[in-house]
C-alpha cells in the first residue's frame, strides 16, 4: 500500500461540497468536482449529519487569528 499525504478540503471546496449536496448530486460527482475521493466527501457530510454548519462569520464568532490581528492593529 502506498502511503498518501492527506490534504484537507479548502474552505472553497467545502462550500462547493455543501452547495452540490443541497442540489442533490451524488458523492462520486461531488468528489470529482472538488478533486477528492468520494470517501472524503462522505466523511465531511457524515461529520455534520448532512446538514451544513452555519458560517462562523455570520454568527459573529472571531477566530484567535482575528482577535490577534485586531489587538495588534489597535496598539500604538
Amino acid at each position: 500500500m502506498i502511503p498518501r499525504k492527506r490534504t484537507p478540503l479548502s474552505a472553497a471546496q467545502r462550500v462547493e461540497v455543501w452547495r452540490r449536496w443541497r442540489a442533490g448530486e451524488s458523492l462520486h460527482a461531488i468528489g470529482r468536482a472538488v478533486g477528492k475521493d468520494h470517501v472524503v466527501v462522505h466523511f465531511l457530510l457524515k461529520r455534520y449529519g448532512g446538514i451544513a454548519p452555519p458560517d462562523r462569520q455570520t454568527l459573529g464568532f472571531r477566530t484567535p487569528a482575528d482577535k490577534l490581528q485586531a489587538s495588534v492593529a489597535t496598539t500604538p
